[in-house]
């Protein structure tokens, strides 16, 4: 009986080791896109000092034509920094909901781990007894 008892601590123990070593990889991989997130954001506001240096030298010289096409490539640069960002976002949204579960999902995994386990055997010998019918 002392036996059974130990499995199933093991087993708990077990179950719930998995349950945290998940919930940090969840964390870790939220924090390293929150991370990419911040670092973007500071890339973008590197772009937009460009740009604003590009129109500042469209409004302050005659070369209006190249300074168009170089404020045009940092719009372009900028719209996909925006779309990366977006997409991280996207992400991490997408791990919050699927932690969040359905209830009626939840109860049936905790009587599933409450379920009683087989009945083990009390000795060797009964076994032996068993194979040998």
């Amino acid at each position: 009986m002392a036996n059974c008892s130990w499995n199933e601590f093991l087993t708990g123990a077990k179950k719930a080791f998995n349950k945290a070593a998940v919930k940090v990889g969840d964390f870790a991989d939220t924090a390293a896109d929150s991370i990419k997130i911040e670092t973007l954001k500071l890339k973008l506001c590197e772009k937009y000092e460009q740009l604003g240096k590009i129109v500042y030298e469209e409004m302050t010289s005659p070369a209006a034509v190249a300074n168009a096409e170089k404020a045009a490539d940092k719009a372009t640069e900028i719209d996909a920094l925006h779309a990366q960002i977006n997409a991280l976002k996207e992400r991490i949204n997408k791990r919050k909901d699927t932690k969040e579960e359905p209830e009626e999902k939840k109860t049936e995994e905790t009587a599933k781990e409450n379920a009683a386990p087989a009945a083990l055997p009390a000795s060797s010998e009964e076994t032996k007894d068993e194979v040998a019918e």
